[in-house]
């Protein structure tokens, strides 16, 4: 009798204490709210579930076919960020969104090129000044590279789902070259690259464009028409101006006037 009573003891004393480590576990976690908008779906974690406070969760956004993450958000809407993996540490009452969207990338994919200059009251030198080119792919992700005291600098990222993109390259022994990328994903048609190159003593704006190829991916019979050109070198010539005619996705034919007066007329038919 005596050591079934001891048993009994024992048997209660592991099942209180099983039950304290549980009741404590459960103390020391929270329950994660996690909220799907869209075609897609999150690893990593599901809704409801109890994660240990302090912890560190990552997050992976799966879209669907033809989606996109566009972002994960808080429970007040605001942006924590646009990137998958998401990781964060979970806290008592975490709430977060991963929101899916239309892919609007496949009609941007290509290869662009343009140029970087200061303003017109900015003289242009080798340190301010230079070409850039972009390769775009169908999931908004680029690499590329630019011209910078006849150097040239590869860079690389991804366009966000507002078409912003910001790379900071960092040179040993020379200042910090910051190039931020701009396009319009609702402008399918000339998907033109805007943004700027600068370092902490001078700014530049560019301006990419599609080539031809890339342009006849797309709708390119709205392409075809006149488009007015103007650029001013330096304010001693002063401005020139051109009329530009796309006959066809692979036909161009410039005419009109340099700055220094003396006349221009182009007809090409490329490839690129």
């Amino acid at each position: 009798m005596f050591q079934k009573q001891t048993n009994q003891a024992r048997l209660l004393t592991v099942t209180l204490s099983l039950f304290c480590s549980a009741l404590l576990a459960l103390a020391q976690s929270a329950p994660l709210q996690l909220q799907v908008i869209g075609n897609g779906k999150v690893t990593g974690a599901a809704n409801g579930q109890a994660i240990k406070i302090g912890s560190k969760v990552t997050l992976t956004a799966v879209p669907g076919p033809g989606q996109i993450l566009s972002n994960w958000t808080d429970n007040a809407g605001h942006e924590l960020s646009a990137k998958s993996p998401y990781l964060f540490t979970n806290q008592q009452g975490t709430f977060i969104t991963a929101t899916f969207v239309p892919n609007p990338w496949p009609a941007f994919k290509g290869d662009y090129s343009g140029l970087y200059l200061p303003d017109s009251q900015s003289p242009v030198t080798i340190s301010n000044a230079g070409t850039i080119k972009v390769t775009i792919t169908d999931k908004g992700a680029f690499t590329g590279q630019l011209q910078n005291r006849g150097t040239t600098i590869a860079i690389s990222g991804a366009f966000n789902i507002r078409g912003e993109a910001t790379v900071v390259v960092m040179r040993p022994g020379k200042p910090v070259l910051y190039v931020s990328l701009n396009i319009d994903p609702q402008d399918s048609v000339m998907r033109s690259i805007t943004g700027s190159v600068s370092e902490p003593s001078w700014a530049a704006q560019a301006l990419a464009m599609p080539k031809l190829a890339t342009l006849a991916t797309g709708n390119s019979a709205s392409l075809v028409g006149n488009y007015t050109l103007s650029y001013a070198p330096s304010a001693a010539l002063g401005y020139g101006a051109a009329i530009a005619t796309i006959k066809s996705p692979n036909t161009v034919q410039l005419t009109g006037n340099l700055p220094d007066g003396s006349g221009v007329c182009d007809r090409r038919i490329t490839q690129n």
